[in-house]
């Protein structure tokens, strides 16, 4: 991201898009340290899309889930809530 963002402020415009699971969000038992590391991109990506939106750059995080047929033959702690969850940025959107 920090690499990009010099392009993207003089150009007035770029979209990031970082992916992450959503065991930050829906929490699973022994996974604290990957938990918090979800989360932190979460947190990075919300607060880049809050300082960076004033240059029109948008960023967003994207949680894809385990949800399809086969889910539910998985245990709970490899099956997601429901289909990919989206975090709203909080910076300018214009997508």
């Amino acid at each position: 991201m920090n690499a990009a963002f010099p392009i993207m402020r003089v150009q007035k415009f770029g979209r990031i898009i970082n992916m992450r699971s959503l065991n930050g969000v829906d929490a699973h038992m022994y996974t604290a340290a990957y938990n918090a590391g979800k989360e932190a991109m979460r947190a990075l990506t919300r607060t880049a899309a809050v300082e960076w939106g004033q240059n029109g750059i948008t960023c967003k995080v994207i949680c894809p889930a385990a949800n399809s047929p086969q889910a539910p033959d998985l245990p709970r702690s490899q099956r997601g809530n429901g289909p990919a969850y989206l975090v709203p940025d909080t910076g300018r959107a214009v997508w």
